[in-house]
C-alpha cells in the first residue's frame, strides 16, 4: 500500500484532530491496523465522489464502520461479559482488566473517531450525545460495567476535541469587523 493512499485517510483524520486525540495503547495499535485496511477504501470513495468534501466522505465511512462495529459487539457482548467474569473470578479483577476483546476496542476507537469528526463538522450535540450513550451502554454491557456515564463522557470528549480543533482552524473575526459589517448591511 502506498503512503499517498494511507496519508489521505490519515490526513483527513488529523485535520479533524486525530494528532492530539487521547487514545489508549490498544486503540492506537488497532488504529494503525485500521488505517492500513481502510485507506484504499477511503481513496476509492474519494475517487468515486470528487464533488463531495473529503470530510463528509470521512463522516460517511466512519458512520458505516460504527454501525458495523456496533453490530459485531452487540452479537458478542454477552459472551465477552461472561468471559470477563471468568477472568475476574479466576485471576482477580486487576488481571482480568488486562484482557479485552478486539470488538470492544474497535467500537470504542471508531466511536471516538466518528464523534471527533462530528464535532469538527459542528454537528448537533444532542445527536452525538445519543450516539455516545448507545455506544457506552453496549460497551458497559460487554465489560460488565455500571459506569455508562463515565464511558459516555470519555466518548464525548472526542466530540469536544473535534469541535475545539475546528475553532483553532477557523480564523477569528474581530467584533469590530462584525459591527461594521452589520451597519453596512443595514444601510
Amino acid at each position: 500500500m502506498t503512503d499517498s493512499i494511507m496519508s489521505k485517510l490519515k490526513q483527513q483524520l488529523e485535520i479533524a484532530g486525530l494528532d492530539t486525540l487521547h487514545l489508549s495503547d490498544k486503540e492506537t495499535l488497532l488504529f494503525a491496523r485500521a488505517i492500513e485496511e481502510k485507506a484504499a477504501v477511503f481513496e476509492e470513495i474519494c475517487l468515486n465522489s470528487p464533488e463531495k468534501k473529503p470530510k463528509l466522505l470521512l463522516l460517511g465511512l466512519l458512520t458505516k464502520l460504527q454501525i458495523e462495529a456496533t453490530a459485531r459487539l452487540d452479537a458478542q457482548a454477552d459472551k465477552i461479559g461472561l468471559m470477563q467474569n471468568i477472568f475476574s473470578d479466576t485471576l482477580g479483577q486487576s488481571q482480568a482488566d488486562k484482557f479485552s476483546a478486539d470488538s470492544v476496542i474497535e467500537l470504542s476507537l471508531i466511536t471516538k473517531l466518528w464523534l471527533m469528526v462530528q464535532g469538527y463538522l459542528n454537528m448537533d450535540f444532542s445527536l452525538a450525545n445519543d450516539y455516545a450513550l448507545n455506544a457506552a451502554t453496549l460497551l458497559a454491557k460487554a465489560l460488565h460495567s455500571h459506569d455508562v456515564d463515565e464511558i459516555r463522557t470519555e466518548l464525548l470528549a472526542s466530540y469536544y476535541h473535534g469541535k475545539h480543533k475546528r475553532k483553532g482552524d477557523e480564523p477569528s473575526i474581530l467584533w469590530s469587523n462584525k459591527i461594521i459589517s452589520w451597519f453596512t448591511k443595514s444601510h
